[in-house]
C-alpha cells in the first residue's frame, strides 16, 4: 500500500513526533511504500521525501526573526507553499491513503482540499486537543 504520512516534525521533538517516525519505519518494515510531507528543519531525520517539504517557520525569539514570526502566524491559517508543494507530492507518489498527525502551525488545513480533490481516503490521529483548544490542555 502507499501511504503519505503528514507531521509538521521529522524529528522526536515531542511524543507525536516520535510515534510519527516509529510508524513510518513500521509501515516500511511491513512492506508499505511510505512518503513523508513534513517541515524543514536543521534536526530533521533523512527522508528522499525532503525536497517537497514546507520552509522551516520557528515561532519563538530564540530560533526565528520577527519578519519570519510574522510570516508564520499568517500560514498558520493558510500556507500557499504547503498547497503547491502537497500538490506535486500527490502527482509525484499518488498515495492510497494519507495519514495526518499535526498539522497545524507550520503545514496548515490548507493541504486538505487539495487530497480531497483527488478522493484519497485521509486519517488523521489527534495527539492532542489543540484542534479544539488552542492552548493544548482543555483549559480554554
Amino acid at each position: 500500500m502507499k501511504i503519505l504520512e503528514i507531521n509538521k516534525f521529522n524529528f522526536p521533538k515531542g511524543g507525536a513526533d516520535k510515534h510519527f517516525i516509529d510508524l513510518v519505519k513500521l509501515l516500511r518494515a511491513n512492506g508499505n511504500e511510505v512518503a513523508i510531507f513534513s517541515m524543514q528543519h536543521p534536526n530533521n531525520e533523512y527522508s528522499s521525501w525532503n525536497k517537497y517539504f514546507v520552509s522551516y517557520v520557528g515561532y519563538n525569539h530564540q530560533d526565528s526573526t520577527l519578519s519570519q514570526r510574522i510570516k508564520g502566524g499568517l500560514r498558520m491559517f493558510y500556507s500557499w507553499e504547503a498547497k503547491k508543494k502537497i500538490n506535486r507530492l500527490l502527482d509525484d507518489f499518488q498515495p492510497d491513503i494519507v495519514h495526518l498527525h499535526n498539522i497545524y502551525h507550520q503545514i496548515s488545513p490548507s493541504i486538505l482540499p487539495e487530497i480531497k480533490k483527488r478522493q484519497i481516503p485521509i486519517v488523521m490521529t489527534l495527539h492532542d486537543y489543540n484542534l479544539i483548544c488552542p492552548n493544548y490542555s482543555m483549559d480554554c
